[in-house]
């Protein structure tokens, strides 16, 4: 047995297309009538840095680097001082204990 595809007329493929590209050149025209009022924004300008930093210029990497390791060994006796304190146990005590209800049983 042999299969033979059925090709689309000519017509209905032109008359889908065109209906087709007309409805995405609506679209687009809908676009630029909403949008056309507002102004394009161009290519933004480049900004120098901002000198009011603490020192007034530029950090050098090695600089940089101790300030971060200085801020990671705080860190980590912060950590210490709180793992020390969960180790050595928690005692919770309960001030205001609302009132329990249990569901009844409708059996």
């Amino acid at each position: 047995m042999m299969y033979v595809m059925k090709q689309p007329s000519p017509n209905r493929t032109d008359r889908g297309t065109k209906l087709l590209l007309g409805a995405i050149a609506l679209l687009l025209g809908l676009n630029l009538i909403s949008n056309g009022s507002t102004p394009v924004p161009g290519p933004s300008e480049a900004r120098a840095q901002n000198e009011s930093r603490k020192g007034g210029g530029l950090i050098s990497a090695a600089t940089q680097r101790k300030q971060m390791i200085e801020e990671i060994r705080r860190m980590n006796s912060a950590i210490q001082a709180l793992d020390a304190k969960i180790n050595a146990g928690l005692n919770v005590r309960v001030t205001d204990m609302p009132e329990i209800r249990l569901p009844r049983d409708s059996d």
